[in-house]
């Protein structure tokens, strides 16, 4: 992983700022993580529900991929997606071995994305 620690104020001020904005969005790097953020709401589980949507995930050092960054990156977003009333929402997942770990932590399947309902 990147020698420098990764500062995720950027994305609890966009969460907390925008929780129910619909359309909110930015682009944020984590180290050597690339990722875009939106704020949606979307029907799960029967209801609308708020999301904080991750998608165009993007690792910019090839050397890096497979050491633990999106990991890192998504308990981060998972924490700060909690303290707003969000649920995490990953879109678009073509890479097999993201969805299969993304099921083990417990997410929930739609199509192609996956979402991870709001812990007490």
């Amino acid at each position: 992983m990147s020698s420098h620690a990764t500062n995720y104020l950027a994305l609890e001020a966009f969460a907390a700022a925008n929780a129910r904005s619909m359309g909110a969005r930015s682009r944020f790097q984590f180290g050597d993580l690339m990722v875009y953020a939106r704020i949606a709401a979307r029907w799960i589980d029967g209801e609308g529900r708020w999301t904080l949507d991750l998608a165009d995930l993007e690792i910019t050092n090839e050397g890096e991929r497979g050491k633990g960054q999106f990991t890192l990156f998504l308990s981060n977003a998972e924490r700060i997606a909690d303290s707003n009333g969000l649920i995490v929402y990953v879109q678009s997942i073509v890479n097999q071995r993201l969805l299969n770990s993304l099921v083990s932590k417990g997410y929930f399947l739609q199509g192609y994305d996956a979402y991870r309902l709001r812990q007490a």
